[in-house]
């Protein structure tokens, strides 16, 4: 729910807004608390994703060679390796990186 526009009217002659400062000053900490609240779930969104170990599969392991990865992870095109594990893929460039994809993140995949 979103509210464009907030009009208050002060009845009180005497305080001559005392209330609406109150108000003012309530309204910007509940938004400023909203604020904090919506980027801390967004943390946990992007950071607080568990993924879970690849287990590998038994016998001989599929790998798809000179495969390039984008975004880039280096800043530049970098070859590794795509093998395929029971429950995800792993990329390995020939820098060391390591990327860990489970099943259960990806949404589509083409062969």
């Amino acid at each position: 729910m979103f509210v464009k526009e907030v009009t208050f009217k002060n009845q009180d002659r005497k305080g001559e807004g005392n209330h609406l400062r109150l108000a003012e000053k309530q309204i910007k900490d509940l938004i400023k608390k909203v604020k904090v609240q919506d980027q801390e779930e967004d943390e946990k969104i992007e950071h607080g994703v568990t993924q879970q170990q690849l287990q590998i599969l038994p016998g001989r392991r599929e790998t798809l060679e000179n495969v390039v990865v984008k975004p880039n992870l280096e800043g530049r095109k970098t070859m590794g390796n795509l093998e395929l594990h029971q429950n995800g893929l792993r990329y390995s460039s020939t820098k060391g990186i390591k990327v860990d994809i489970p099943f259960s993140n990806m949404k589509h995949a083409f062969f």
